[in-house]
């Protein structure tokens, strides 16, 4: 009889062993330690420090799929113009201009994304939709020297020297001395 309890306790402890195990491989290795949109954002932010740009892009792109409205929009805002900026530098700028968008939309009145957008869409030789931007900065922030000196390139890549040279004139009476020697 003892051999059969015996048997009996080592098969019920084999199978609890196995569910352990089974649980920490589907639980333990992620589900239970599972990634939140800070936790992945906070490993991109460490990728960008280390100057790993793939590996920042990737986190970001999971972060920006793990967010949810919790985490709050300004957040997520900033994560896709950090997205951006790394799309940005590969050359890609028709998908960092795409996430600049969206993070307009979660925060319109951040008059750096729109000034940044609006150097992006320049880049692409797409100077009317660039002032606009431009032109949506500087009602946010109207002591921004930096956008008007890129609103006056804008007007200039359009052939408009008129106005082109107000915008010269207004950056460096804001103190670019680069602008002054434009007018």
């Amino acid at each position: 009889m003892w051999n059969l309890d015996k048997n009996y306790y080592y098969a019920g402890m084999r199978r609890l062993l196995m569910f352990a195990c089974a649980g920490w491989l589907l639980f333990g290795a992620g589900a239970l330690d599972a990634a939140s949109f800070a936790s992945v954002a906070d490993k991109a932010r460490r990728a960008e420090r280390r100057r790993d740009p793939d590996g920042a892009l990737q986190a970001w792109s999971e972060a920006l799929r793990l967010w949810n409205p919790a985490d709050g929009k300004k957040q997520k805002a900033q994560a896709l113009a950090s997205r951006s900026a790394l799309r940005e530098k590969k050359g890609k700028l028709v998908e960092a201009t795409q996430d600049l968008s969206e993070a307009l939309q979660l925060d319109p009145k951040n008059a750096a994304l729109l000034h940044r957008r609006g150097l992006l869409l320049l880049e692409q030789s797409q100077p009317s939709e660039a002032i606009s931007d431009f032109y949506k900065a500087a009602a946010l922030q109207p002591a921004f020297a930096e956008n008007f000196f890129d609103r006056a390139r804008a007007y200039e890549m359009l052939g408009d020297a008129k106005f082109a040279q107000e915008d010269f004139l207004t950056a460096c009476r804001l103190g670019l001395k680069k602008a002054c020697s434009r007018q």
